[in-house]
């Protein structure tokens, strides 16, 4: 069977533009040839709402539904357009440009790939799975949260009155709002996060950090003083570690000077805190 070439792009979603960072939606593969423009929209949207508690769904499938209803149906009219654009909406690339103007906002994509193919149904089907299904595959292991990682530092905190003292604080800035759950005043607000990195894959991992090293960078213009303190915990595969190095490092480098310590050297962070509370 002859094989025909096709165009594709990877979907990303872009929570934040300070934050930078990106989770994939959706594969776009263009055939010109067949008449063919599908998108394939991601059915697992887990990762999304644990990464951002305010992560608007329905949206964001409600946009990527009428983008792909919008390129199927210039695909069947042989890419022509009212405005004769067919020389640039014939590409994946081209047809995203036609149909959404640059990439801005929420919805993003990065440079086309390509290749060739007899069928490009099973194809989409192919790169799907390869850059996006394969990395929502459900694990069996019961992954550590950030309230799991807390624990290591409560238990070297337990003997102090620090833990009734702390409460929830939201530093406010010009750029948005960053929320601490657990902090406490004493000259200045001293803001606690646990960050558990027990993630199933690098990406999640990756977003967790630039989350919020991009807070910090939000706080960055904050009229209050206050000093962020992390503690993060380990993935629980080793071939993960290097990402949690690499997560170690964004957050140490962000602004407002945090300080970043891992869960097995909570008792550090808990000296600390103890001091701030009592000086």
């Amino acid at each position: 069977m002859k094989l025909i070439p096709y165009t594709f792009i990877v979907l990303q979603y872009q929570h934040s533009p300070f934050a930078g960072e990106r989770l994939n939606i959706g594969l776009l593969l263009v055939c010109e040839k067949r008449n063919f423009a599908r998108l394939k929209i991601r059915e697992s949207w887990k990762r999304f709402s644990d990464a951002y508690p305010d992560f608007d769904r329905g949206a964001v499938k409600s946009d990527l539904k009428s983008l792909s209803g919008a390129a199927q149906r210039i695909a069947e009219d042989s890419f022509s357009t009212p405005l004769d654009t067919q020389a640039r909406c014939n590409t994946a690339e081209g047809l995203m440009l036609s149909l959404f103007g640059t990439p801005e906002g929420s919805i993003i994509w990065d440079s086309q790939g390509s290749g060739v193919t007899h069928d490009p149904h099973a194809e989409l089907e192919n790169l799907y799975d390869k850059l996006i299904g394969r990395f929502d595959q459900v694990s069996h292991h019961e992954r550590r949260d950030d309230e799991d990682v807390f624990q290591s530092l409560k238990s070297h905190l337990d003997d102090t009155q620090l833990l009734q003292q702390m409460t929830e604080h939201v530093v406010r800035s010009p750029r948005g709002d960053v929320r601490f759950k657990r902090s406490f005043k004493n000259g200045i607000w001293h803001c606690v996060q646990p960050l558990s990195f027990d993630h199933s894959d690098r990406d999640t991992i990756d977003s967790k950090a630039a989350r919020w090293a991009g807070h910090l960078m939000q706080a960055e213009e904050a009229s209050e003083n206050f000093q962020p303190y992390f503690v993060i915990g380990k993935p629980s595969k080793n071939s993960f570690l290097s990402a949690f190095d690499a997560a170690e490092n964004l957050l140490s480098s962000a602004p407002r000077n945090p300080i970043v310590v891992r869960e097995e050297d909570s008792a550090d962070v808990a000296d600390r805190l103890v001091h701030a509370f009592r000086n």
